[in-house]
């Protein structure tokens, strides 16, 4: 009798253990501001490339160029946030054997990026995004559109504390994955900590050729846009 107790008792354990082990590895979770260092002087310089889908004159239209985003200052909003004055410009290349390093930076626009206590939220173009919320964790979702009238869009998170592009203790953010016969829309962002956004894609194309057997519709895109931007240098002052 007490044999079998002690092997009950013994049991027991071992299955708490593996239940605790088991939920410390599922919840694990991360600050949103690690994920988006925010410093004045921070450098961010992204490869931009977009493929544009022309259904009035079915041709294809590609674009390429460098974006550099640098936070120059602070202010305080009405709310009592802090707010970063983030200064862009751009390098586009006069022909394709031009070289990126011999041209200067042209200056494009200022966006603002928001520190509040639980997001960290981006107004692009006089539009406000709620790029990050608190806490980073995989299946967390929030509405990125909360704070302006486009509709809405269910942000989650996904693939937090993986290796993504190369970049340890990254987290996937996916805006929107919506698909159909006609239409795909497709958007991601990739963050990574200590470091910032690395890159943003979105795929947002139609195509009313449909066919009998299944084709993608990436093969029979009629109309629509590709678009990449993708971190090649940054720096971030201690």
């Amino acid at each position: 009798m007490k044999s079998n107790l002690y092997i009950f008792i013994v049991l027991a354990v071992v299955l708490a253990s593996c239940k605790k082990d088991s939920t410390s590895t599922t919840s694990a979770t991360g600050v949103y501001t690690d994920y988006y260092p925010l410093k004045i002087g921070s450098s961010h310089t992204y490869l931009i490339d977009s493929i544009y889908y022309n259904d009035f004159s079915g041709e294809t239209e590609v674009y390429q160029y460098q974006l550099k985003e640098v936070i120059t200052e602070t202010f305080t909003d009405e709310s009592g946030y802090t707010n970063y004055r983030m200064e862009r410009s751009c390098k586009f290349k006069p022909s394709e054997s031009a070289s990126y390093d011999t041209l200067t930076w042209e200056f494009k626009n200022i966006w603002f990026v928001t520190l509040t206590p639980v997001s960290i939220q981006r107004v692009e173009e006089n539009v406000r995004f709620v790029n990050l919320t608190n806490p980073i964790k995989d299946g967390v979702s929030w509405d990125g559109n909360d704070f302006n009238i486009l509709s809405k869009f269910d942000y989650t998170y996904q693939n937090f504390g993986e290796t993504l592009l190369g970049k340890p203790n990254s987290v996937r953010v996916v805006q929107l994955d919506v698909e159909n016969l006609i239409e795909k829309q497709y958007y991601e962002q990739v963050f990574s900590k200590d470091i910032g956004l690395v890159k943003y894609y979105y795929m947002d194309i139609e195509s009313q050729n449909i066919t009998n057997t299944p084709v993608p519709i990436e093969d029979r895109i009629e109309k629509g846009i590709q678009f990449t931007k993708l971190l090649i240098d940054y720096s971030i002052p201690d």
